[in-house]
């Protein structure tokens, strides 16, 4: 278990100055945190700049097989956001579909941001974003509302890097076997 980090003072980007495109932003989250997640949409009037993509498939994917879901998920939702923001309640780690969501977040060249909920002092990354959060590609955040805007455009401006390392980490794993650059 760590502990949740400070939030970090960020340099402001030339960008955020000027007009930002809107960000495309796909969250996953634990359905256990669904309260603590609405309260997060409802944030939006903070986030200048950002689109959030809805993603309630719940009467849409009922009954369907968990394959069906992902593709659904990824296709309908992850594919057309530019960044992937995590929100990190104590279980969400417990999930499958953490790991997967982050996993295809990054096959389909999203950003990534992981973001404590409010009043999550302790909690688990899920084995794929910590992956690349021990690398330093990525960044995990307290709850720190002003910041969030800033935080998603740091992740999509990170999205390149992030590929180059991924392939990178690929490259070895064809060559190398198992061990990547990514300790997976």
């Amino acid at each position: 278990m760590s502990s949740v980090p400070p939030f970090p003072f960020l340099l402001r980007n030339s960008l955020l100055g000027s007009e930002v495109p809107k960000r495309k932003v796909f969250v996953s989250h634990d359905h256990d945190d669904t309260d603590q997640v609405n309260g997060f949409l409802g944030l939006r009037q903070l986030s200048i700049g950002v689109d959030f993509i809805s993603h309630k498939l719940d009467r849409e994917i009922q009954g369907q097989s968990d394959e069906y879901k992902r593709r659904v998920i990824r296709e309908q939702h992850i594919r057309p956001a530019s960044v992937t923001i995590v929100l990190i309640g104590v279980n969400y780690w417990l999930s499958k579909w953490s790991d997967w969501e982050v996993e295809d977040s990054i096959l389909e060249g999203n950003g990534l941001l992981a973001i404590a909920l409010k009043d999550v002092e302790q909690a688990v990354l899920p084995s794929e974003f910590k992956k690349y959060y021990d690398a330093g590609l990525v960044r995990f955040s307290s709850w720190a509302p002003t910041a969030f805007t800033e935080l998603i455009n740091e992740a999509y401006l990170n999205r390149e890097r992030l590929q180059q390392h991924k392939k990178a980490s690929d490259i070895a794993k064809l060559l190398y076997g198992k061990k990547t650059l990514l300790g997976g």
